[in-house]
């Protein structure tokens, strides 16, 4: 889990999204959080004060059918805000 950690989350570029419908469309803004430097321990302290949490959730596919099939598909989540906290470096770009 450590080194999956530190190898996904090395280098990372955040863009914040609205969703809108009908029709279903994301629009992007101008800004974008560009993000390196995170280690494991961010992580642990992230789960420690709350601000990393886990989000439980059941993939299901072909429900209607004798075939179905049901996956755990949970993750990690953390609020747009507080995505900086899981860095050692961090700066917003503006586009």
């Amino acid at each position: 889990m450590i080194a999956d950690w530190n190898r996904k989350h090395a280098q990372a570029a955040y863009a914040p999204s609205l969703f809108r419908t009908p029709p279903p469309e994301y629009c992007y803004g101008h800004r974008v959080h560009l993000c390196e430097q995170t280690d494991f321990l961010l992580l642990l302290r992230g789960f420690v004060t709350g601000v990393v949490y886990y989000d439980p959730s059941v993939k299901m596919e072909n429900a209607l059918t004798a075939a179905h099939n049901i996956q755990c598909s949970s993750q990690f989540r953390i609020k747009h805000a507080d995505i900086t906290q899981m860095y050692h470096r961090s700066e917003t770009v503006h586009l």
